[in-house]
C-alpha cells in the first residue's frame, strides 16, 4: 500500500520560485549570504574532518 500524501506546501514553493533568480546571483540582495559562504564551508570541513581524524587542509 503506498501513500502519497504530500508535505509540500505550495505558497512555499511559490514564494523560493520568485527569489531564485536573485538568490543565485552573488551582487544581488543576498549577497552577504554569499560572502558568508566561503566560511561557513570552511567551519562545515574542519568539524567533519575533527569528527573522522582527518586534516582539514587535506585534498579531498
Amino acid at each position: 500500500m503506498q501513500v502519497s500524501q504530500s508535505t509540500v506546501d505550495p505558497s512555499e514553493i511559490a514564494k523560493f520560485e520568485a527569489m531564485a533568480a536573485d538568490w543565485w546571483d552573488p551582487a544581488g540582495k543576498f549577497k552577504p549570504l554569499h560572502m558568508l559562504n566561503p566560511c561557513r564551508l570552511d567551519y562545515i570541513v574542519t568539524q567533519i574532518a575533527t569528527e573522522f581524524d582527518r586534516d582539514p587542509k587535506a585534498e579531498a
